[in-house]
């Protein structure tokens, strides 16, 4: 939280449930800016990653959330990070 980005940035999640987690979806949602953008990541070896360019936004302040999704189509939200997008 807090953290200053800039550039290309990696998204990380775990997220696992009984019957099976079918997809995972980064929300970045501007705080200071009205610019929202939804990532879909892909499963790895150490969970669920997305890349983020944070050049195709604005610099200021985002909130960013994973979206778990499971095999019936039911939802569940990571509690939210901040980060300040700076980018000469």
């Amino acid at each position: 939280a807090g953290t200053v980005v800039s550039g290309n940035y990696v998204l990380a999640a775990g997220a696992s449930q009984f019957v099976g987690v079918e997809k995972v979806d980064f929300q970045v949602t501007g705080v200071t800016l009205r610019h929202e953008v939804v990532i879909t990541s892909g499963l790895s070896e150490i969970g669920w990653l997305a890349y983020w360019n944070t050049k195709t936004a604005p610099n200021g302040v985002y909130t960013i959330r994973s979206v778990a999704q499971d095999v019936f189509g039911q939802t569940a939200r990571s509690a939210p990070v901040l980060v300040h997008v700076d980018n000469p």
